[in-house]
């Protein structure tokens, strides 16, 4: 039996309408899916993705690094000095005469583009849109943060040209015999240190070396430098290390609006402090307590990107302060952070359109090279350069 037109009338209004033969439902989706954005439109989006992406590189690593648009980083060498001596009459006091070190700082260009023709970006759906611009900043985001980590945490001296070096804390002065750099940290309240001065240390688990013992010794290593200056260290840990640390004696827990309880104790020591542990971060690390040295407490951070048995301990500082831990290098002519690599007239580009976005920076360590210290604990006690995740 075959209906009316009134019959087909009344289904279509009680009822979804078949789609016609000869028409395609799922070209007709992704078509009225499109977000018909302009080539303006996808710059300005991803030009605010990228001032987002340094804001978040400021509040991550700003206490750890200094920012030059120098190559180089001259400072005093350490070693013994002349004492002061009493004089008289005629007699001269003796010559002091400086004597510099230095290091090197690469510069390196990485770089990303996001585009296609013009149809192309207006056909685009809003979550490919949004996808392009998150691996954009995923990618940059990674690199950034694997440079700082591995420089902070590989002791090796990068050679630059035939006889620039870029390093990294205090490490022994392992190419002086071959023309390298010799580096000493000054004298500080009557402790004189010398070339082999290592701040890259392996701590023998084999040997009843803990964890205490590694933070300890750390925080030794930068504090008989004169460091920290009226602050807590920081210390980047392994996410995988965590539930160890906090079973160490001296972990001091953050327990958010909890009452002080010592069991019905009156007195005694209470090894907790106000905060909270924090999710894990796309850039720097999480927050999962304190520690407490013989030196001063470390704020712990941990980080998926430093496998276990490691420990990375600094003095951190004011964003960007000159005395920070690390040197990072920029061009003048762009300034830190990404930046969108500027077409004179992107309509002679046509009918590709194309947005490219650069990321310039170089690190090594800064002026000060015993601002900071590795430890690797392991059985056997070999310290050995980290692979920090990309």
């Amino acid at each position: 039996m075959t209906q009316t037109a009134l019959e087909t009338l009344r289904g279509v209004m009680t009822q979804i309408a078949p789609v016609p033969a000869g028409i395609d439902p799922g070209r007709m989706t992704l078509w009225e899916q499109r977000g018909k954005f302009s080539y303006e439109h996808i710059r300005a989006l991803i030009g605010a993705s990228l001032q987002a992406l340094t804001e978040e590189r400021t509040m991550a690593w700003g206490d750890m690094i200094t920012l030059t648009d120098d190559q180089s980083v001259w400072y005093m060498n350490g070693g013994s000095v002349e004492p002061a001596e009493i004089t008289m009459g005629s007699s001269r006091p003796p010559l002091v005469v400086g004597n510099n070190a230095g290091h090197m700082i690469d510069l390196k260009v990485w770089s990303l583009a996001f585009g296609g023709t013009t149809r192309i970006l207006e056909d685009m759906t809003e979550s490919q849109l949004v996808g392009g611009v998150v691996g954009l900043a995923t990618s940059l985001r990674d690199r950034f943060d694997y440079t700082v980590l591995t420089r902070a945490t590989n002791n090796t001296e990068v050679l630059l040209g035939t006889s620039g070096y870029s390093v990294g804390f205090c490490d022994g002065s392992p190419n002086a015999g071959s023309g390298g750099p010799k580096y000493a940290p000054p004298k500080w309240n009557g402790v004189t240190f010398y070339e082999d001065h290592n701040h890259y240390v392996g701590y023998n688990s084999g040997a009843s070396a803990t964890i205490d013992t590694m933070l300890t010794g750390l925080a030794l290593l930068v504090a008989e430098h004169g460091l920290p200056l009226n602050t807590d260290f920081k210390v980047y840990i392994p996410e995988a290390d965590v539930s160890s640390y906090r079973s160490q004696p001296n972990y001091v827990m953050p327990i958010t609006n909890v009452s002080p309880d010592r069991g019905g104790l009156t007195t005694g020591n209470i090894f907790y402090e106000g905060g909270s542990v924090g999710p894990i971060p796309a850039s720097g690390g999480r927050y999962v307590g304190s520690y407490n040295t013989a030196y001063g407490f470390g704020q712990l951070y941990a980080t998926p990107r430093i496998p276990t048995g490691y420990a990375f301990l600094y003095r951190p500082g004011p964003a960007f302060a000159a005395n920070n831990a690390l040197a990072v290098r920029y061009r003048p002519s762009t300034g830190f952070g990404v930046r969108i690599n500027e077409i004179p007239d992107y309509s002679t580009t046509f009918p590709i359109k194309e947005i490219d976005v650069e990321d310039e920076f170089g690190v090594s360590a800064g002026k000060n090279r015993y601002a900071g210290a590795v430890g690797f604990l392991v059985a056997g006690g070999t310290f050995v350069n980290p692979t920090i995740a990309l």
